[in-house]
C-alpha cells in the first residue's frame, strides 16, 4: 500500500501434464492482479485474473477476466458504486449499486445486467436488495431479496426467478 494506492497480485502454479491434447485433463494455473486508488470519498478498483482451464467446446486453454469498479462515499451514510466486467468469449456485466447506513443498519439495493456472447444466447436483468445489521464487530445478520429475468436470444423461452435469503456472519 503506497499513499492510497494497493497492488496485489496471486499466482498459483500447479505444473503441467505432458498431454498435449485438448481433450485430456490439463493442471489448471491462475494468476490475478488488482490495483485500488483510493483517496478521500472515492476508490477506483482495476482487476485481472486468467485461469488456464481447457475449454474443450472451443478447442482453446484459457478464459481471463478484466474488471473495474467505482464507488463514491457521497456523505457517511450514502455509497454509490459502479461495475463493468467482461469475460472473454464469455460475456459482460455492468452494475450499478447503492447503499444506505443508518446507524447499525445497511439497506442497499443493486442492478446487474449480464450481456451473453451470441453463443450463450440468455441476457440476464438481477435487481438486489439487501438489509444488513450489525450485531456487534463480529456479527451481523442479514435479509436479501432478488428478481431476475432471463432473456434466451436463441429462442423464445424467457424466465423470471426470485429469491430470498437470511442469514448470519460470525467473523472469527
Amino acid at each position: 500500500n503506497f499513499s492510497g494506492f494497493t497492488v496485489a497480485a496471486q499466482l498459483q502454479v500447479n505444473g503441467q501434464e505432458s498431454r498435449t491434447s485438448i481433450t485430456a485433463p490439463k493442471k489448471r494455473n491462475a494468476l490475478s492482479l488488482a490495483a485500488t486508488y483510493e483517496m478521500d470519498a472515492l476508490k477506483v478498483s482495476l482487476a485481472f485474473a486468467n485461469n488456464e482451464n481447457p475449454d474443450v467446446t472451443n478447442n482453446e486453454y484459457g478464459k481471463s477476466s478484466i474488471g473495474l469498479g467505482v464507488s463514491y462515499k457521497i456523505d457517511d451514510n450514502i455509497t454509490a458504486a459502479f461495475q463493468y466486467e467482461t469475460q472473454n468469449d464469455t460475456r459482460d456485466v455492468f452494475g450499478v449499486y447503492g447503499a444506505y447506513t443508518m446507524g447499525q443498519t445497511q439497506l442497499a439495493l443493486a442492478y446487474h445486467y449480464y450481456e451473453e456472447d451470441a453463443k450463450a444466447g440468455t441476457d440476464k436483468d438481477v435487481l438486489t436488495l439487501q438489509a444488513l445489521h450489525n450485531l456487534s464487530d463480529n456479527m451481523y445478520v442479514y435479509v436479501e431479496g432478488q428478481w431476475m429475468d432471463e432473456a434466451n436470444q436463441l429462442s423464445t423461452k424467457s424466465g423470471e426467478t426470485k429469491g430470498l435469503a437470511m442469514g448470519a456472519t460470525y467473523n472469527f
